[in-house]
């Protein structure tokens, strides 16, 4: 192996350093989603729970 030339091992590096990142990256960007995904749904569930307490009060007016 000693037998390469020095840009090959450079190459081999790049390489090994480009996929380590794609990984990293790849499971930062999912958390990032899923951190959205579940600010979204805590939203969507208050102004479902609103809504609710809305017209259980109109229901209790009327």
């Amino acid at each position: 192996m000693l037998t390469l030339p020095w840009w090959i091992y450079l190459c081999m590096g790049g390489v090994l350093f480009s996929g380590f990142k794609f990984v990293t990256l790849t499971r930062e960007d999912i958390r990032t989603d899923e951190e959205f995904i579940e600010q979204e749904g805590q939203i969507y569930l208050e102004r479902i729970k609103a809504e609710r307490e809305r017209r259980k009060a109109e229901k209790m007016t009327v």
